[in-house]
């Protein structure tokens, strides 16, 4: 009898020890991953915010402006940071990915990346895919390439 009440009560025990160090993990994805919020800029000059991280998920909010192809409305954006604490010997890089419903021209786009939180410059390495809806070929709906963010300096 006296098993069967010990069994439940080790298990609590191991389950509210996981969860608590679950919440103390949370420390080192945010010291990682504070970095991101702010605003951005890309090699063409388009600006990215990044306004909030949910430290709980990793969901990323804030907003992005093309500065080719639209008509420089900035438009809500979406998306994901994880972050694993760094393994000795290896390459550690905080992973990222956002994305942007375009609206009215019928696209979206998503890129996905790494941050680098501990380089003295710091940068958003992506790669992006655009999809439309209409163009005048059947191969044409998809667009790739790469993007370069860096933290926006302002001009005063």
């Amino acid at each position: 009898m006296r098993i069967k009440l010990i069994v439940p009560v080790v298990v609590f025990l191991i389950l509210t020890n996981a969860f608590a160090q679950d919440a103390n993990d949370k420390k080192p994805f945010t010291a990682a991953t504070k970095g991101l919020v702010g605003e951005w800029i890309n090699e063409l000059g388009s600006p990215l915010k990044i306004t909030n991280i949910d430290v709980s998920s990793g969901q990323i909010s804030g907003s992005y402006k093309s500065s080719s192809g639209t008509s420089g409305k900035s438009y809500p954006l979406i998306g994901w940071v994880n972050y694993q604490t760094p393994r000795q010997g290896g390459d550690n890089a905080v992973v990222v990915c956002f994305s942007v419903h375009w609206g009215e021209y019928g696209s979206v786009t998503t890129w996905n990346g790494t941050y680098y939180p501990q380089n003295p410059s710091p940068e958003i390495k992506t790669q992006w895919l655009l999809v439309r809806s209409n163009t005048k070929f059947e191969w044409d709906h998809m667009l790739t390439g790469s993007s370069t963010f860096v933290p926006k300096i302002d001009e005063r």
